[in-house]
């Protein structure tokens, strides 16, 4: 299941306005540093990256 780009997208707009960190996003998701960071920058297109990016999208209401 690819991660869509828009929902991606989303996320590292929020994250960049409110000047989240993603280490920050890792410990509250519990997901390893390195899987968040590839997750929210693109390279990592799995089911469990997709699964993050909902979560996020649907935990701040993000539209």
């Amino acid at each position: 299941m690819p991660v869509d780009d828009h929902g991606l997208n989303l996320v590292n707009e929020f994250i960049t306005t409110n000047g989240i960190e993603k280490m920050s996003l890792a410990a509250k998701y519990d997901v390893a540093k390195n899987v968040m960071i590839d997750t929210l920058s693109g390279r990592l297109r799995t089911p469990q990256a997709h699964k993050i990016i909902l979560k996020i999208i649907d935990d701040f209401k993000l539209r």
